[in-house]
């Protein structure tokens, strides 16, 4: 296996949740303007919804296949099938959706800032390296479901 990007020892869950303390610091410290007001705000919890969903099909669909859920473990299975036939990152997206709905909740600006944050440390830290990882492991399978399927939607 490839050595591992160097200074990872933070895995992504507690990545997401420093991203929600931020955004609920930020949304307190300097909210920025304020563009979605109560009850609109409630619309926050469709995408914190499908979030969850895509997090939890995601660890169940390698679970079930018995493969890496960490993301700097060797996996032992390339893994298509259930949130992954809709993107080859569905727990990411699935993390980047809950934190867009929590943003849509506080209504202020710069909680998006941190989503966008997250997401670009997300695809840099840990994207990037697991595909080679799968590229380097699965070779023209992993090629072949890079081409079927988009990275994050």
């Amino acid at each position: 296996m490839k050595a591992s990007p160097t200074g990872i020892r933070i895995l992504p869950p507690v990545y997401f949740l420093l991203a929600l303390a931020a955004m609920l610091f930020f949304d307190r410290v300097a909210p920025g303007a304020r563009f979605i007001r109560s009850p609109a705000t409630l619309a926050g919890i469709m995408p914190v919804l499908v979030g969850l969903g895509l997090v939890l099909g995601g660890v169940a669909a390698l679970r079930r296949h018995k493969t890496a859920v960490k993301p700097l473990r060797e996996p032992t299975m390339l893994v298509t099938e259930g949130t992954f036939r809709v993107s080859r990152n569905p727990i990411y997206l699935g993390l980047v959706l809950m934190l867009t709905g929590a943003a849509l909740m506080l209504g202020t600006a710069t909680p998006f800032c941190v989503v966008a944050a997250f997401a670009w440390w997300m695809h840099t830290r840990f994207v990037a390296y697991e595909e080679s990882v799968l590229l380097d492991r699965f070779g023209d399978q992993y090629r072949s479901y890079q081409a079927s399927v988009r990275r994050w939607v």
